[in-house]
C-alpha cells in the first residue's frame, strides 16, 4: 500500500509540477501577447501620426495654393497684390514637391536594400563642395561659417562620398533652418585605427540658433517631427524627412548620431562614420584644394547638348567665366559628330530631346569607335530628377546629373568635380559670386528675381527675354501643328522645353501651365490636351506685347542702310554656320542682320528667321535663308 501510495503521490506531484509549468507558460504567453498588443497599438499610433503629419505637410500648402488661386479667379485680389499671391502659390507648390521627393527618398532608404557606391575621394574636395553650397544657402542670412579640420585628416579616403555629402548637407541645412543669425561651426576629427586601413570620422555641426528641449530633440528624427518644434516667429522653418534620412544613411554606413541642444542657445549634432584610408598623408589646403568658385580651366574642352537654344545660351553663359573652350550641339546626332572631331573633357547632355534622346546619344557615344570615348564624363541635364531617374542615368552611362533649370553655382561645381584636376588653375578672385541685383524692371507675369537667379546675371536675363519673345509665334504654331498631326510625342517634348524656358525667364505661372500640359502628354490624355492647350497657348502669346520692349536691343535705333548684296552675305553666313553646327556663328550673323535696314516686305520674314535661329530649327533656317537669298538676288 505504501508503495502504491508513493506511486500515486508521485503522480500527483508530477501533475502539480506540470500544471505549474503550464501556468508559468500561460503567464509568459499573456505577457508576450500584451507586449505584442502594445507594439501593434504603438505601430498603429505611429502610422496614424505619420499619416496625419504627411496629410498636414501636403494639405497646408495645397490649401494655401487653392485658396489664393480662387481669390485670383474671383478677382478679389488687388492688382498690386497679384504678384505676391502668385509667388506664394509657387512657394506652396515647391513645398509640396519637396515633401513628395523627401517621402520617396525616405521610403526608398527604409524599405529597399541600399547599395553604397564606394570609390576613392578627397575630403578636401568634398568639403569645398559643401562649403560652396553652404554659402548659397546662407546667402540671405547674417550667418558666419567656421570650419575646423583635423590636421591629420588623410588626403584620400574610400567610401560613398555622395552619401556622405548628403548627410553633411542635411545636417548643415537643418542648422541653417533654425538659425536666423549668428554662427555655424563645422568641426571634423579623425581617429586613425592602429594596424588598420580604417579611420573613424567624427563630425560636429554646432549652431547658435533656436535650441530645443529634450522632448523636442527626441522628435527631430521622426518624419515631420520638426513640425512640432517650429517657433512661430520664424519663417519657412520645417523639418520633414531631412534628419530621418540622415539617420538612416548613417546607419547604412555603419555609423552613429546623437544630438545635444539647449533652448535659446543652439544645437550640436554629432555623428561618426567609419571610412577606409587610401592615403594617410594629411591634406595640404595651401596647394591641393581649389574652391568651387576660385578656378579657371582654359585648356578644357566642354560640349553642351540641348535642343533649346535658350538653354544652351544659359548653360554656356554660366560657364564662360571659367575660360573653357565650349562647343554647343542642338541634338544627339550633332553631338556624336562633334565628339568624333574633338577631344572633349566633359559633356553636359540634355535628357529629353527629339530624335535621339540624351540616354540614346550617350550610349552611341560610349560605343563609338570600339569604346574610344567610354571614359568621357557625361552629366545629364533633366527637369525630372528623382531617385528612379538617377538610377536610370547611372545604368545608361551618365556619370552625374544636374536639375533644370540650371543654376550657375551648380554647373560650376559640377564642372570642377568632373574635369581632370590637372586642367584646373586656381585664381585669387572668385569666378562666380552670388549677388543680389538691384533695380530690376517690373514686368507683368515675370518674377525678375527668379529669372536672374537662373540666368546668373541681370544682363543675361534681359537677353533671354529677347530670345523668349522671338520664339513665341514659332513655338505656338509648332505645338498646334503637332496637335493637328496627333504627334503627341513631339507635343510633349515641345511643352517640356517651354516649361523650362518659361522658368528661366521667371514666367513661373506659365511654366506651371506647360508642366501640366507635359504631364497630360506623358499620360497621352488626348481629350484633356485638346481642352487645356488653347488656353495655355493664348497665355503664352500674351507675352508678346509684354516682352516687345526687350525684343531687340537695337529695334528702336536707327539701322544701317545697306545693299541687298550685304544682306545676302550675312544670310549666307547664317546658313553656313547652321549647316556647320556653328550656333554661335549663327547668333552673331543674326545680330549683325538686326542692325541692317531690310526692305519692308521682308521685315516679318527676318523676325521669323530670328525665331528659327533661336529655336535651333536647323533645316528650317537653311530653307528660309536659301529662299531669302534667292528672292533678294533677283
Amino acid at each position: 500500500m505504501e508503495n502504491d501510495a508513493h506511486i500515486y503521490g508521485g503522480d500527483v506531484m508530477g501533475e502539480k509540477e506540470e500544471m505549474e509549468a503550464l501556468r508559468r507558460e500561460n503567464e509568459k504567453l499573456k505577457e508576450e501577447n500584451a507586449a505584442l498588443h502594445e507594439r501593434l497599438k504603438s505601430g498603429e499610433e505611429q502610422k496614424r501620426i505619420f499619416t496625419q503629419r504627411l496629410n498636414h505637410g501636403i494639405r497646408t500648402p495645397l490649401n494655401a495654393s487653392i485658396g489664393l488661386t480662387n481669390l485670383i479667379l474671383q478677382k478679389k485680389v488687388r492688382e498690386d497684390e497679384l504678384e505676391n499671391c502668385i509667388r506664394r502659390i509657387e512657394k506652396s507648390g515647391n513645398e509640396i514637391k519637396k515633401v513628395l521627393n523627401d517621402l520617396w527618398d525616405y521610403s526608398f532608404l527604409t524599405n529597399e536594400k541600399v547599395r553604397l557606391e564606394e570609390r576613392e575621394y578627397s575630403m578636401a574636395e568634398l568639403l569645398s563642395e559643401v562649403d560652396a553650397q553652404l554659402r548659397v544657402r546662407t546667402g540671405g542670412k547674417e550667418i558666419r561659417e567656421h570650419l575646423e579640420l583635423d590636421p591629420d585628416m588623410p588626403s584620400v579616403l574610400y567610401g560613398d562620398a555622395t552619401r556622405l555629402k548628403q548627410i553633411l548637407m542635411g545636417v548643415v541645412e537643418n542648422a541653417i533652418r533654425f538659425t536666423k543669425e549668428g554662427s555655424i561651426f563645422l568641426k571634423i576629427r579623425v581617429d586613425l585605427l592602429d594596424n588598420s586601413d580604417t579611420a573613424n570620422l567624427f563630425f560636429s555641426i554646432r549652431d547658435t540658433g533656436l535650441g530645443f528641449s529634450e522632448e523636442q530633440v527626441n522628435k527631430m528624427f521622426e518624419p515631420f517631427g520638426g513640425k512640432e518644434i517650429i517657433d512661430e516667429d520664424l519663417d519657412e522653418l520645417e523639418t520633414g524627412f531631412e534628419l530621418p534620412i540622415v539617420r538612416r544613411l548613417i546607419e547604412i554606413m555603419n555609423g552613429g548620431i546623437q544630438v545635444s541642444s539647449e533652448k535659446g542657445k543652439g544645437t550640436e549634432i554629432l555623428f561618426v562614420i567609419p571610412q577606409k584610408v587610401v592615403d594617410k598623408s594629411p591634406i595640404d589646403f595651401s596647394e591641393d584644394v581649389i574652391d568651387d568658385f576660385h578656378f579657371v580651366a582654359p585648356n578644357a574642352k566642354v560640349l553642351i547638348v540641348d535642343d533649346n537654344e535658350i538653354n544652351l545660351t544659359v548653360a554656356k553663359g554660366h560657364l564662360l567665366p571659367l575660360q573653357m573652350q565650349i562647343d554647343l550641339a542642338a541634338n544627339g546626332e550633332e553631338a556624336i559628330e562633334k565628339v568624333k572631331q574633338n577631344p572633349y573633357h566633359l559633356i553636359f547632355m540634355d535628357y529629353m530631346m527629339p530624335g535621339l534622346n540624351g540616354l540614346e546619344t550617350v550610349k552611341k557615344i560610349r560605343e563609338e569607335d570600339g569604346g574610344k570615348y567610354k571614359d568621357i564624363p557625361m552629366i545629364a541635364l533633366s527637369a525630372n530628377v528623382i531617385e528612379e531617374t538617377k538610377k536610370i542615368f547611372k545604368a545608361e552611362g551618365m556619370n552625374d546629373y544636374l536639375e533644370k533649370p540650371i543654376k550657375p553655382n551648380d554647373i560650376i561645381s559640377m564642372t570642377k568635380k568632373w574635369l581632370p584636376k590637372d586642367l584646373l588653375q586656381k585664381t585669387e578672385e572668385a569666378t562666380f559670386e552670388i549677388k543680389v541685383e538691384q533695380n530690376l524692371p517690373k514686368i507683368e507675369g515675370i518674377n525678375p528675381e527668379e529669372g536672374v537667379k537662373y540666368s546668373g546675371s541681370k544682363k543675361r536675363w534681359l537677353e533671354m527675354l529677347s530670345d523668349f519673345y522671338h520664339i513665341i509665334d514659332f513655338k505656338k504654331k509648332k505645338i498646334e501643328d503637332d496637335m493637328a498631326a496627333e504627334d503627341y510625342a513631339s507635343y510633349t517634348v515641345e511643352v517640356h522645353a517651354l516649361k523650362n524656358t518659361a522658368r528661366l525667364i521667371g514666367a513661373m505661372e506659365l511654366s506651371t501651365e506647360f508642366y501640366e500640359l507635359e504631364q497630360l502628354g506623358d499620360e497621352k490624355n488626348v481629350d484633356k490636351i485638346r481642352e487645356k492647350t488653347p488656353g495655355v497657348l493664348n497665355h503664352f502669346e500674351s507675352y508678346k506685347p509684354i516682352l516687345k520692349p526687350y525684343a531687340f536691343s537695337s529695334e528702336e535705333k536707327e539701322r544701317n542702310v545697306v545693299s541687298n548684296d550685304e544682306i545676302i552675305a550675312v544670310l549666307k553666313e547664317i546658313r553656313d554656320a547652321i549647316d556647320g553646327f556653328d550656333l554661335d556663328g549663327a547668333d552673331e550673323g543674326m545680330e549683325k542682320l538686326n542692325t541692317y535696314e531690310v526692305p519692308k516686305q521682308y521685315k516679318d520674314r527676318m523676325k521669323k528667321l530670328r525665331a528659327l535661329v533661336a529655336d535651333v530649327a536647323m533645316e528650317d533656317v537653311i530653307s528660309e535663308t536659301t529662299a531669302l537669298i534667292d528672292e533678294l538676288s533677283k
